[in-house]
């Protein structure tokens, strides 16, 4: 009665109150326990359960940082990064640095030094880390990261890896003149086959004059037969919209049609230092719809000469040279280079330098020589 009296009144005064607690009985005491155990019996093996058993891969690369104990990333050219390999997919590693971040390289542009080779906890801390990947997926400016575009390009793609390139110019001097070029990329890599896929658009004016309009498309595939010989295809679609005759720009339009089926040797195939060589058939169709219709038909033979080279700093050049000649009338009938540095600046954006050349003596096509820098997402 004393303890409800005071809960019914509405401006309770302080009480101190001295209890002695007498001390519970043996009986009291094994019920207790009895309790205590059926308790911990249902509900400690809950929470073992859901304990996580490995830790994040963020605890993970910290505690062998911390003790110097680190997965290598070694890349051809000699980078090297620190962290943890957390799995191998698609014929990439993904690798995470402390520094960097997540990285998914190519197995053929770099290997792993793992610290622990006999480990099994790195592929428990990667399909744990599978879980925690995808972070950026809602993010309403996603399209703002380059590395967030590379991973969803990656996603529609698969195992194919490319490069998206843009370039353009805006002048305002003596006369004024913009241009636009935008080119996408595709490779696959398989055993003995190599495949590359192309498109480009070229667009250009002066003073609201257009000078240049061309999309141009092709691929190259390459077998090896053996270590040594290949052989190669390579197709090629030019729609040309604004051909320069005459000394005037933008009155002619024309289609190329072109196929080069060729054979060759690999004369050096270091990872870091490719040199081949071959001889090909040329097989040209032209379509030319403006200011006159015809149509022309000219098979060549050529020699042509390709190299690639990876140098440190993560820069790779490419060359190809080809010479045309024709057997039929022993002349001559024109060349062909592309020139081409990149330098990765991440692992998702690169920059480049392409210079191309084309002199044709007997076709009636476009020659032109260009010099353009691009910006790349690499994925």
């Amino acid at each position: 009665m004393k303890f409800r009296g005071k809960l019914l009144k509405p401006f309770p005064t302080p009480v101190v109150e001295t209890r002695v607690l007498s001390l519970p009985r043996p009986g009291d005491v094994v019920r207790y326990l009895l309790l205590f155990a059926c308790f911990a019996g249902v509900v400690l093996p809950r929470v073992i359960a859901e304990e996580p058993l490995t830790p994040s891969p963020v605890e993970a690369i910290a505690t062998h940082a911390a003790v110097g104990d680190s997965d290598e990333l070694i890349y051809n050219d000699g980078d090297r990064v620190r962290g943890r390999l957390e799995s191998r997919e698609n014929g990439e590693f993904v690798f995470r640095s402390p520094r960097f971040g997540l990285l998914r390289v190519s197995e053929k542009d770099a290997t792993v030094v793992l610290a622990h080779p006999q480990d099994a906890a790195t592929a428990a801390v990667a399909d744990a880390s599978s879980t925690q990947e995808p972070h950026a997926r809602t993010g309403v400016l996603w399209y703002l990261s380059p590395l967030e575009l590379q991973r969803r390009l990656r996603e529609v793609f698969g195992q194919w890896n490319g490069r998206f390139q843009l370039s353009t110019e805006l002048a305002e001097n003596t006369v004024d003149r913009s241009s636009l070029a935008v080119e996408g990329q595709l490779m696959r890599k398989w055993t003995r086959d190599d495949l590359q896929i192309n498109a480009r658009y070229d667009y250009s004016e002066s003073d609201d004059i257009k000078t240049t309009d061309m999309v141009k498309a092709g691929a190259a595939w390459r077998h090896d037969f053996t270590t040594r010989y290949f052989s190669i295809y390579r197709p090629a679609l030019e729609w040309n919209k604004a051909f320069y005759e005459e000394g005037y720009a933008g009155l002619g339009s024309y289609v190329l049609f072109q196929q080069e089926i060729g054979a060759g040797v690999n004369v050096s195939q270091r990872p870091d230092r490719q040199l081949r060589f071959g001889i090909s058939e040329n097989l040209f169709q032209v379509w030319q719809t403006h200011p006159r219709e015809r149509q022309e038909f000219r098979a060549y033979e050529s020699a042509f000469f390709e190299t690639e080279w990876l140098l440190p700093w993560r820069i790779s050049l490419k060359d190809r040279v080809v010479l045309y000649y024709s057997f039929e009338r022993s002349e001559f009938q024109g060349w062909e280079n592309r020139f081409e540095i990149d330098k990765k600046l991440t692992e998702a954006l690169s920059v480049g330098l392409r210079h191309e050349v084309r002199e044709s003596d007997d076709l009636q096509v476009q020659d032109y020589t260009l010099l353009r820098f691009f910006l790349g997402l690499d994925f």
